[in-house]
């Protein structure tokens, strides 16, 4: 009985990898890059605001 559940607990990564791929790593980026894509839309991609609206 023990060793089944053993064999069992053994198998369990590598199943739970491909979950962790696809429902974890897109959140985590929207996490790291969601600052940065906020800034991008409200600043351009050189945050030269000031260039453009000086003329």
């Amino acid at each position: 009985r023990m060793n089944a559940a053993e064999k069992k607990a053994a198998a369990l990564p590598p199943k739970l990898t491909v979950p962790m791929i696809l429902f974890f790593l897109p959140v985590l980026f929207a996490i790291i890059l969601g600052p940065a894509g906020i800034q991008v839309s409200q600043r351009g991609i050189f945050g030269d605001q000031h260039s453009s609206s000086s003329q």
